[in-house]
């Protein structure tokens, strides 16, 4: 959730003079603030201080940093380090910050899905035969045990559910749509289109993206 601090509906006057360069962001019990320079940081310590919000600032090497390493979590802090113009220790320190406020979640390896074998990659647009609580509960507690499901969305529209679903070929996800989506019982129709090649997928989040309007 986007807030302005003009729209918090605190006002001080030292915060009226912040207006137009702050975007809060709430995640969690932490409020991410996004800001263009650090300049203003006495003042927005305490503003945030006075709101009891627990923040963490977020400027451009922040970004800077959050870009390089979801591109490489390999790389050392030394390395981070020199790539943002920083010290290894206020480097680490950034970072740290980030973990603790869970906007870095974990690192991970990602692997070569065709290299493993997995060649077809298909998604399915489910729709419920009684979608209501139970239902949806029961239907979203069943997937977790899918490893073939890589991401569920719940949408809008005439079906309930989008699921990305990778198997090694048409015979695996015609097993998998038998045994296991079918078979639970909770479904009344599957519509699955499937994916011809690859045209873009990416992992990165796009961080500049979210504080375009603070630059």
């Amino acid at each position: 959730m986007l807030l302005r601090l003009a729209d918090t509906g605190e006002r001080t006057p030292a915060a009226e003079n912040l207006t137009q360069l702050i975007y809060v962001f709430q995640a969690g019990n932490s409020y991410l603030i996004f800001l263009e320079t650090k300049k203003y940081w006495n003042i927005i310590s305490l503003y945030m201080n006075i709101l009891g919000w627990n923040s963490v600032i977020l400027d451009k090497t922040d970004r800077h940093i959050l870009r390089l390493i979801q591109e490489d979590a390999t790389l050392s802090i030394a390395e981070v380090a020199e790539a943002v113009g920083l010290s290894s220790s206020p480097c680490w320190r950034r970072i740290r910050q980030m973990e603790e406020a869970g906007i870095i979640r974990k690192r991970v390896t990602l692997l070569d899905r065709e290299k493993l074998g997995l060649h077809f990659v298909a998604f399915a647009t489910v729709k419920l035969a009684t979608p209501n609580r139970d239902t949806m509960t029961a239907f979203e507690a069943e997937l977790m045990h899918w490893p073939e499901v890589m991401d569920c969305y719940s949408i809008t529209g005439e079906a309930d559910y989008m699921l990305r679903v990778v198997t090694a070929d048409i015979h695996h996800y015609d097993a998998f749509q038998r045994d296991k989506l079918l078979a639970c019982g909770l479904i009344s129709d599957v519509l699955t289109r499937i994916v011809v090649r690859p045209i873009k997928r990416i992992n990165a989040l796009p961080v500049d993206a979210v504080a375009a309007h603070a630059d």
